[in-house]
């Protein structure tokens, strides 16, 4: 949903940055009587800017500094992930002790009531 709702918002935008500043698109539109027409040339004028767009996006992406935000990020994550897990492994293992101890205890509590029942 969230995809749609920036798709979306960036053709709004689009749409109007297009309607703003390009004079000869106006001036298109307001001679045009059929609103087929009108959505004939917003459709031509929408593509030939999705594809400047499309292609501006893709040089971002694709520059050295992007890549270099994208490669802190990666290493950043696993970092985090690492100590994650690091942190859950640390965790169980602790969990594990109490629990064995605690297992031990019941067990010699139950051992020494049954003794006491038995003798």
């Amino acid at each position: 949903m969230r995809k749609l709702n920036f798709l979306i918002g960036a053709l709004g935008g689009l749409f109007g940055g297009l309607l703003l500043g390009n004079k000869k698109l106006r001036q298109e539109l307001k001679r045009t009587k059929d609103p087929k027409a009108a959505a004939k040339i917003l459709g031509k004028e929408l593509q030939r800017e999705g594809k400047e767009v499309a292609k501006e996006a893709k040089q971002w992406y694709e520059s050295p500094e992007t890549q270099r935000g994208f490669k802190r990020l990666k290493h950043y994550v696993l970092k985090q992930w690492r100590g994650a897990e690091k942190k859950a492994e640390h965790i169980a293992c602790e969990a594990a002790g109490v629990a064995k101890k605690k297992a031990v205890k019941a067990y010699e509590a139950a051992k020494g009531t049954l003794g006491e029942r038995w003798r």
